[in-house]
């Protein structure tokens, strides 16, 4: 079974000999939230551990106005995660091209949650 170690690494548990288990290894080098709840914000949040990039910048500049789209939408949190981290990785990936990040990073956003919304009434039609 794994835990969180101090650091913010997940231990496995890893036996030394056959019939010792006590040692333990480290089997990722990140923290996963335990609380799916707090994912969405997790992402935006892990912005304030590296203040020199200007993408960290601009997610810290952007991120009460990104939460309060997401809770706008009623998403689930993992719908609202899904839809923040897909939206982050293209933009990072574009990130020298874009020329208004901003409303590029709100459109985009805005559009991704009316798609899972899209997909959530199809897969539930009352």
């Amino acid at each position: 079974m794994q835990s969180l170690r101090a650091d913010g690494a997940w231990a496995t548990p890893v036996p030394s000999s056959p019939s010792d288990g006590a040692e333990t290894a480290t089997s990722r080098s990140f923290a996963e939230p335990r609380d799916r709840r707090a994912l969405h914000g997790s992402r935006l949040a892990a912005a304030s551990a590296c203040p020199s990039s200007p993408l960290v910048a601009f997610l810290l500049a952007v991120r009460p106005r990104a939460e309060s789209m997401l809770r706008s939408f009623a998403l689930t949190p993992a719908e609202a995660d899904e839809a923040l981290g897909s939206t982050l990785q293209i933009l990072a990936w574009r990130w020298e091209t874009v020329r208004d990040r901003e409303a590029w990073l709100f459109a985009m956003l805005e559009r991704r949650c009316w798609h899972i919304l899209d997909v959530r009434k199809e897969a539930d039609p009352e």
